[in-house]
């Protein structure tokens, strides 16, 4: 009697600590759920009442990353909404103070709040007052329903194609000796005769898949994302239009440079929030002359620089190892790539244009040869600069 009733009172214990993980979960989006009906009563108001709403939109923001624990029975719940809430807020500050959006104030209340709906989440800026008014077309809805499945679905072919590729090619058993302080230098100990620790296949196995599997991985959970947002938004609630959600991603075979792979390829999301707060950097400090040379090539500094600071705090926010610093020296180690690009890129067509005579000049002069030395090009930068990211989180984590 007294085993079944400790049983009973067991079960009801964990019953209970169930429950309760389940109600502190919604902490975090609730304080998310704040930030945005915050944001969303500032728009309406004037320039000064913005500036002493603004810090209690990020308190709650903040809120929300500090209790992201509350998250983890999900799968990559915390990570997916600490790199939102980063995201987000730059957005959010955009849009109400750096470069503000007034909403007219004759405008028809429906239009009005279809309006605040839409842009409150939409970093890339693609809404306007006129996508904004009632829309019609339950074809066109139909149709882009019937693609946003097939993509659905080839997405989740592709990640378990991928998953079982990781299995038959990619490294296995690793272990925090792989990822060691001391293998993070890779040059050093190549040109070293007697190095204390020697470079194996092994390694340059790891530094090689390394190189590739953040590309893949990211680029289908953030399309699967979109996708499931899309229906969301178009074909269930019936909110936005299907134009309203392009491509997150360029076509895969643009990327044959370190400024393409950034520009054609990769999703722009953080294009527009660090452009508009790099543009008031660069003429109210910097006096940099509109679309000069100096203000495109300290956009590009800054968009890299916030995107490292962005993913470091994320990456900090669910306890991941690794540093600010490493973050950020990705970011600009990509950036000092693409810069390489434009010095160097001219320099190559002349040479190239002398010799286009001879054999590997005409080689050279073929597109398709271009192409495979690019896409060699953005592999050993990749492989260059990804693992030094990667290994203190690696380490951290496994040790």
């Amino acid at each position: 009697m007294l085993n079944e009733n400790s049983n009973q009172t067991l079960v009801g214990i964990v019953r209970t600590m169930s429950s309760a993980s389940q109600a502190y979960a919604l902490i975090p989006l609730a304080a998310a759920l704040l930030s945005a009906a915050i944001f969303t009563a500032a728009i309406q108001l004037s320039y000064q009442a913005r500036i002493l709403a603004v810090p209690f939109m990020i308190s709650a923001a903040i809120l929300s990353i500090c209790t992201n624990s509350y998250l983890e029975p999900i799968p990559h719940g915390p990570e997916t909404l600490s790199q939102l809430i980063c995201f987000w807020v730059h957005h959010a500050l955009v849009t109400l103070l750096i470069e503000p959006v007034f909403i007219p104030t004759n405008l028809p209340r429906e239009q009005r709040r279809r309006f605040i709906r839409k842009i409150w989440n939409d970093p890339r800026r693609l809404t306007t007052l006129e996508a904004c008014e009632k829309t019609k077309g339950s074809m066109t809805r139909t149709r882009f329903l019937m693609g946003a499945i097939q993509r659905l679905g080839l997405y989740l072919v592709l990640h378990r194609f991928f998953a079982v590729i990781n299995v038959l090619v990619g490294p296995d058993q690793l272990t925090a000796d792989d990822f060691s302080p001391q293998r993070r230098a890779l040059l050093r100990r190549v040109l070293t005769l007697n190095p204390v620790t020697p470079v194996t296949l092994r390694e340059l196995h790891i530094r090689a898949w390394m190189s590739v599997e953040w590309i893949w991985f990211s680029y289908l959970k953030l399309n699967t994302y979109n996708v499931v947002a899309s229906i969301i938004f178009v074909a269930i609630l019936r909110f936005d239009s299907p134009e309203e959600w392009p491509p997150l991603f360029g076509s895969p075979l643009e990327a044959y440079s370190i400024q393409r792979f950034w520009g054609k390829f990769w999703h722009p999301l953080l294009r527009h929030p660090c452009a508009a707060s790099g543009r008031l950097i660069s003429r109210k400090v910097f006096r940099f002359h509109p679309r000069s040379r100096y203000e495109k090539t300290w956009l590009a500094f800054w968009t890299f620089f916030i995107s490292g600071v962005n993913h470091a705090i994320a990456a900090r926010a669910i306890g991941c190892g690794g540093t600010l610093a490493d973050s950020i020296r990705f970011r600009m180690s990509n950036f000092a790539a693409g810069a390489m690009e434009t010095i160097i890129g001219p320099v190559l067509e002349q040479v190239i244009l002398v010799h286009q005579d001879r054999a590997f000049g005409r080689v050279l002069v073929s597109r398709s040869a271009r192409k495979i030395f690019g896409y060699t090009w953005v592999f050993a930068v990749f492989f260059w600069i990804k693992p030094q990211e990667r290994y203190a989180k690696l380490y951290a984590n496994l040790e």
